[in-house]
C-alpha cells in the first residue's frame, strides 16, 4: 500500500493539478462558443444558438412539462407574427407562400433559392 501511495505522490503533484486545471478552464471559456462566433454558418445559426443559450439560462438542461407548454405558446405566437410580416412581401405571395407552413416547405425545395 505504501508502494501505491508513494507512486500516487510522483503522478499528482500540485503544479501539475495547477496547469491540469488551468488548461481545464482556458478550454472551457474559449471553446463552447467559439466556433458559433467565429464561424457561425450565417445568421440564423447564431440566432439559434443564442436561443439555446436563454433557454438554457431560463429552464436549466431539462424542460418540464408547463415550461414545454410555455415554449410551445411562444412558437405560436412567433409563426403568428411570421404570418402578419410575410403579408408585406408580394414576391413571397406570387410564389405562393403565404404562411409558415409553406415557407417551410418552399425554403426545403431549391426551387426559390434566390427568393430566399
Amino acid at each position: 500500500m505504501s508502494l501505491l501511495g508513494q507512486e500516487l505522490k510522483k503522478i499528482w503533484r500540485p503544479g501539475i493539478l495547477v496547469g491540469i486545471v488551468l488548461l481545464g478552464l482556458i478550454y472551457y471559456y474559449m471553446f463552447p462558443s467559439f466556433y458559433i462566433e467565429h464561424f457561425s454558418n450565417g445568421p440564423s445559426a447564431k440566432e439559434q444558438f443564442d436561443l439555446s443559450v436563454e433557454w438554457v439560462a431560463r429552464y436549466g438542461p431539462t424542460l418540464e412539462p408547463e415550461e414545454r407548454a410555455e415554449v410551445d405558446s411562444q412558437l405560436a405566437e412567433e409563426i403568428a407574427k411570421f404570418n402578419r410580416r410575410l403579408e408585406k412581401f408580394p414576391e413571397a405571395v406570387a410564389v405562393g407562400i403565404t404562411d409558415y407552413t409553406s415557407f417551410r416547405a418552399a425554403n426545403q425545395s431549391d426551387e426559390n433559392t434566390q427568393l430566399m
